[in-house]
């Protein structure tokens, strides 16, 4: 008898893929607003970034008003925002025009910025629950293609050619993947604090 596990299969994250309707967050993705903030600093952008691409809640941008009211330089946006009644944030469309508002009024870079922020984020969260994924490997080609592609992690994509010499195993080439995602998420950590 086998022991029973109840890790998320490689063709359960195919099929998930498969159902979502997210093409840009195809493993439907979804980080709690507080965790997102207890490792990036946050602005509107990527705020607008993570609802539009569904690994926030839209009810996130409340919260995010709520805590930029703590400081003391808000917007006037921020408070109304944070002050909408309960039957007025049920949908995104009654609160996307004061997110898009206040994403408007920061730099022009914040933009770009918040694709790359959210990114490290969400493989910081995969990370920090791959114990769930029978292969937390195949989760990062899901956000690999989810996010275009981009260079900063190619090389912790299991299907790229290897650069380095083979090391006489799927299991240790497979933890030397898993070690240069551990150091790209300590490297970039500090970016974004």
């Amino acid at each position: 008898m086998g022991c029973q596990t109840n890790k998320i299969s490689n063709l359960q994250l195919d099929e998930m893929a498969r159902e979502n309707q997210c093409y840009t967050n195809s493993l439907g993705i979804l980080m709690p607003y507080k965790y997102l903030l207890s490792i990036v600093r946050l602005n509107w952008s990527d705020i607008a970034f993570a609802i539009e691409n569904k690994y926030l809640l839209h009810e996130a941008a409340i919260e995010h008003a709520i805590w930029s009211l703590e400081s003391d330089n808000y917007h006037q946006r921020e408070m109304d925002l944070a002050c909408l009644e309960e039957s007025d944030i049920k949908y995104l469309h009654s609160i996307h025009p004061y997110i898009e508002e206040l994403s408007i009024l920061e730099p022009n870079n914040a933009r770009s910025i918040a694709k790359d922020k959210i990114l490290y984020a969400v493989l910081k969260w995969v990370f920090e629950h791959k114990e769930q994924y029978e292969d937390p490997l195949h989760v990062i080609t899901f956000v690999y293609s989810d996010f275009g592609y981009p260079e900063q992690i190619s090389n912790l994509i299991v299907y790229r050619p290897m650069i380095e010499p083979d090391l006489g195993s799927i299991a240790l080439n497979k933890q030397r993947l898993v070690n240069r995602w551990e150091f790209f998420l300590e490297k970039e950590s500090s970016k974004y604090i």
